[in-house]
């Protein structure tokens, strides 16, 4: 997964985007705060946050995606978030899974 930058190159987030770890291959998601978009790409409020992805196996990597042409931007304050959903299957004694949209 490569975010693209202010300079219009392709740059990879290893420690939140790491494509190599199994969570994020299995989940197929990488979560990489709002706040921190601008620090990593250079990125300015108001700018398309573009995203490219490829597939890989043991053997080799396909080709990367093309980037996408819409989508959430960058934000100068977080935008209003959904209601919550909390997730009745995933209650535990010592955790609870909350999701949204």
């Amino acid at each position: 997964m490569l975010f693209k930058s202010k300079d219009g190159s392709y740059l990879e987030h290893k420690t939140l985007c790491d494509g190599s770890k199994p969570e994020i291959m299995e989940s197929r998601m990488c979560m990489l705060a709002m706040w921190e978009m601008p620090k990593f790409t250079g990125l300015s409020a108001g700018a398309l946050v573009q995203v490219t992805v490829r597939s890989s196996n043991r053997n080799c990597h396909g080709d990367f995606s093309k980037p996408n042409m819409d989508g959430q931007v960058v934000n100068e304050c977080p935008a209003k978030m959904n209601q919550v959903i909390a997730s009745t299957g995933d209650i535990k004694k010592d955790s609870i899974t909350i999701g949204w949209t």
